[in-house]
């Protein structure tokens, strides 16, 4: 498989959880969303692949994007607390996430299917 093809596959996988997440979470509060286990669990296993597929993508290559290593690793250090310290996750932050940043986060992954010429076969 070639690097771009590789790099396709996280951003499409990328696309598709800011989907997901958008899409289970659209007109819940953070109350309704704090009440719900279930709910917390798909949103959380969701940013987990997304900064997991982050990781995967070179930096040069999300660089031309926005161009703020910090930025980047923010979100592969998502993945990383999530998975590590998952007893001290804070509901309100993951709802943060999941409900304003990923917004953002969306903007650039469109531009880069549009500027890279991905498409989600």
């Amino acid at each position: 498989m070639s690097k771009k093809q590789t790099i396709l596959n996280y951003i499409i996988d990328i696309k598709e959880k800011i989907t997901r997440i958008k899409n289970k979470i659209h007109n819940i509060s953070l109350k309704d969303f704090s009440n719900d286990n279930d709910l917390q669990e798909i949103i959380e296993y969701n940013i987990l692949i997304i900064g997991e597929a982050i990781s995967k993508i070179p930096n040069d290559f999300l660089l031309k994007y926005k161009n703020d290593k910090f930025y980047w690793r923010q979100i592969s250090d998502m993945r990383n607390f999530l998975v590590h310290q998952y007893w001290g996750t804070n509901l309100e932050m993951v709802y943060q996430v999941a409900t304003e940043d990923i917004n953002e986060l969306e903007l650039y992954i469109d531009k880069i299917i549009e500027k890279e010429g991905f498409k989600n076969n």
